[in-house]
C-alpha cells in the first residue's frame, strides 16, 4: 500500500527498530530533507515548517503516523 505521504506502516515500523535512541539521523519524505531522532522511544522529526515560525516553544514534531497528520 502506497501513501501519498510516501511513507509505510512498514517503513515506520523499520524506523522504530532500526534507530538508536538518541541517534540522529537525515529523513526524506515528499522532496524534503528532515533532521530525525529517537527519544523515549518515540521519533521526532526537527520542526521546519513556516507553520511554526511563530511557535517559540515548538523545536521538535512526534512521528507516529504514516500520513503526516
Amino acid at each position: 500500500h502506497r501513501s501519498a505521504a510516501q511513507l509505510t506502516y512498514h517503513g515506520l515500523v523499520q524506523m522504530h527498530e532500526k534507530l538508536g535512541e538518541s541517534e540522529l539521523c537525515v529523513f526524506f519524505r515528499n522532496n524534503h530533507f528532515s533532521t530525525l531522532t529517537k527519544v523515549d522511544g518515540q521519533l521526532y522529526l526537527l520542526a521546519t515548517d513556516l507553520g511554526y515560525v511563530s511557535e517559540r516553544e515548538v523545536v521538535w514534531e512526534r512521528l507516529n503516523q504514516i500520513d503526516g497528520d
